[in-house]
C-alpha cells in the first residue's frame, strides 16, 4: 500500500506506473493525510494486523513509533536521531548523496565564475591595486552569486515536471527529490533577499537596482525569452555584457565603447555556439521543443558563430591603434600578439561545436578546459609585458 501526504492525483499515478501497490491511501479535498491522520487511515486499513512503515521526515514519526518494523529512507536528520533513541530502525537506506551536495548542486556555485566578469572594469581600467574597488567588486560578486543561484532555483522550481522527464536534467536536486519544494522556494526568497538587500546596504543603491534588473532580465529570459529566435541569443549574450557593466557600476568604472563592443560580439558568438550544441543534441528533423530553432537552422548558426567571434577580435585590433590604448599601455603594439591566440580560442570553439564535442555552456567548457587556461596563460602574460 501507498501512503503518502501528497494529494491522491499525484499517488494514484505513481502507483498506475510503479504497479506494486494494491491500494492508495493519500490528501484529498477533504482529509490531510499527514502525521497523526496519516497513522488513523494506515490502522484503519490494516485493521488488527501489524504493518511495517517506511518515512523519511519528522511527521512520520507517529506512524514509525507504531510500525513492526520501520524503515528509514535517506532521513531527516532531526528524525533519525529522535528515533533511533527509542529503538532501532529495522534499516536505513541512504541517499546516493549528502544533503550538503544537494544543496551544493541546487546552487550551481561552479557557475559563479560567470561572475567573475564583473572584475573585467577594474582590470581593463588598471585599478587592480586599489583596495576600496576590490572591495566592493567583491561584495558585488557574492551578492551578484547569490542572485544567480535564486534564479537557478526559480527555474528549477518551474522546469520540475519537463526536467523529470529529461534523460540528465532529472537528475537535478528539486526533480530528484533530494531537496524538498518548500525548502528550494525558501532558499530562493532568502538569496534574493541576501543579493539585493546586501548589494544596497554594503554598496550602492545603484548597484541593488543592477541585482534587481539582472533578476528581472534572467526570469524574463527563462520564462519568455528562450523561446524567441535570435532573440534568446542577444539577451543570453547580454546577460554577461550585464555582468561587466555590474562590475563598472561596483567600481565606479565608465566602461568604454571598446570593451562593450569586444564583449557583445565575443559573448554572443558563444550564445551561438550553446544553440548549436543543442540543436545537435535533438532529434533528426523537427523543432526543439524549448526553443524556436529547427535542425536546418544549423548550417546559419554555424556561420553566424564564428563570425561574430571574428568581429569581437577586429574590435580589438582597432582598438590597439586608438588613443585610448595608448594612454593606459605602455607598449600597446605588444597587444597584437593576443589576436591569434583569441582567434585560435575561438575557432577551436566552433570546430568541437561541429563534431559534437562541446559542453552544452562553452563557458562552462571553458572553466574545465586545460586549453583555455593556457590561452588565458598567455593573453594575462602578453597584458603585463605590455603595461611595461
Amino acid at each position: 500500500m501507498l501512503a503518502t501526504a501528497s494529494h491522491e492525483r499525484f499517488a494514484k499515478a505513481v502507483a498506475e506506473h510503479l504497479e506494486l501497490f494494491d491500494d492508495v491511501i493519500a490528501t484529498r479535498e477533504d482529509f490531510n493525510c499527514k502525521g497523526e491522520k496519516k497513522l488513523q487511515a494506515i490502522e484503519t486499513h490494516a485493521g488488527e494486523r501489524e504493518f511495517d512503515y517506511m518515512g523519511d521526515s519528522m511527521a512520520d514519526l507517529p506512524i514509525l513509533q507504531k510500525a513492526k518494523q520501520a524503515y528509514l529512507v535517506a532521513p531527516e536528520s532531526a528524525l533519525e536521531s529522535r528515533f533511533t533513541k527509542e529503538k532501532a530502525p529495522a534499516r536505513v537506506f541512504r541517499s546516493e548523496e549528502s544533503r550538503i551536495k544537494a544543496y551544493l548542486k541546487l546552487l550551481r556555485p561552479h557557475q559563479w565564475a560567470k561572475n567573475g566578469l564583473l572584475f573585467v572594469p577594474l582590470m581593463t581600467s588598471h585599478q587592480m591595486t586599489n583596495l576600496a574597488s576590490i572591495f566592493a567588486v567583491g561584495v558585488a560578486f557574492v551578492c551578484f552569486s547569490c542572485c544567480a543561484s535564486a534564479t537557478y532555483i526559480l527555474n528549477d522550481l518551474t522546469d520540475v515536471v519537463s526536467d523529470r522527464r529529461h534523460h540528465f536534467k532529472k537528475r537535478r536536486p528539486i526533480a530528484a527529490g533530494t531537496v524538498s519544494i518548500p525548502i528550494a522556494v525558501f532558499l530562493c526568497g532568502l538569496l534574493l533577499v541576501t543579493g539585493i538587500l546586501g548589494s544596497g546596504l554594503l554598496g550602492s543603491m545603484a548597484l541593488a537596482g543592477m541585482m534587481g534588473l539582472y533578476v528581472l532580465l534572467t526570469t524574463s529570459y527563462s520564462y519568455y525569452f528562450k523561446r524567441k529566435l535570435f532573440v534568446d541569443v542577444l539577451l543570453l549574450a547580454g546577460l554577461y555584457v550585464y555582468r561587466i557593466f555590474t562590475g563598472g557600476v561596483a567600481a565606479d568604472v565608465v566602461i568604454s565603447h571598446w570593451l562593450l563592443g569586444f564583449s557583445a560580439f565575443f559573448f554572443l558568438s558563444l550564445a551561438f555556439a550553446k544553440r548549436a550544441c543543442e540543436l545537435r543534441k535533438t532529434g533528426t528533423g523537427g523543432e526543439n521543443k524549448n526553443r524556436n530553432y529547427r535542425k536546418d537552422d544549423l548550417q546559419l548558426i554555424d556561420s553566424l558563430g564564428p563570425t561574430c567571434g571574428y568581429i569581437a577580435v577586429t574590435i580589438f585590433a582597432l582598438y590597439i591603434n586608438d588613443e585610448a590604448a595608448s594612454a593606459l599601455y605602455g607598449h600597446p603594439m605588444v597587444l597584437w600578439l593576443m589576436c591569434p591566440l583569441l582567434l585560435y580560442w575561438i575557432t577551436r570553439i566552433w570546430f568541437l561545436v561541429h563534431r559534437g564535442e562541446l559542453e552544452d555552456d562553452p563557458v562552462v567548457f571553458a572553466m574545465k578546459d586545460r586549453h583555455s587556461y593556457f590561452i588565458g596563460l598567455l593573453c594575462a602574460l602578453v597584458l603585463f609585458v605590455s603595461t611595461l
